[in-house]
């Protein structure tokens, strides 16, 4: 067995994760040159927090991530169908079978890299860090009310690289 999951507080196999949060106290521009100038936001207080969570509880979150991307591209292909018979005005006449399953078809040339694309995640493992760190910073947002700004490992690395965050 292993530790104590902070979602489901089951004891399951899973991992750590850790995210980063803090408090944004302001924000100005520090020009680069004449035509540039970027962002740079100040915070005080950053911190990072490691949550332990289970297998399954990151795998329901990344399969509802992905069952909600599919609703989602389901109902936009929908959509464009129904633009580009020109019928969206008359719903039920572009509906008829022939049509649907051919034009179905034409935009369904794009399910099949989304469907790689899952695979090779899943194969690769890809998907549960950032899923897991996504659902650390969900119950970290409702655990630590001091802070409003949450970041996961990946995103606070880049801001840090690109010196668009300061620790005050």
């Amino acid at each position: 067995m292993g530790d104590q999951c902070k979602n489901c507080d089951k004891e399951f196999r899973g991992n750590f994760y850790t995210f980063f949060h803090a408090k944004k106290i302001g924000e100005h521009s520090v020009y680069i040159s004449a035509n540039k100038s970027r962002i740079v936001k100040e915070y005080s207080q950053i911190g990072q927090t490691t949550y332990f969570l289970c297998d399954k509880c990151v795998n329901r979150k990344f399969w509802l991530e992905i069952i909600s991307t599919l609703i989602g591209a389901i109902a936009l292909a929908a959509i464009s169908i129904l633009f580009w018979t020109g019928k969206f005005q008359n719903v039920i006449a572009a509906f008829s079978v022939p049509k649907l399953l051919f034009y179905g078809f034409i935009v369904g040339l794009v399910f099949p890299t989304i469907a790689f694309c899952l695979l090779i995640a899943c194969f690769f493992d890809i998907r549960t860090q950032p899923t897991g760190e996504n659902l650390a910073i969900r119950i970290g947002r409702r655990n630590i009310k001091e802070k409003d700004t949450f970041w996961n490992s990946r995103v606070f690395q880049r801001l840090q690289m690109e010196d668009q965050i300061r620790n005050l």
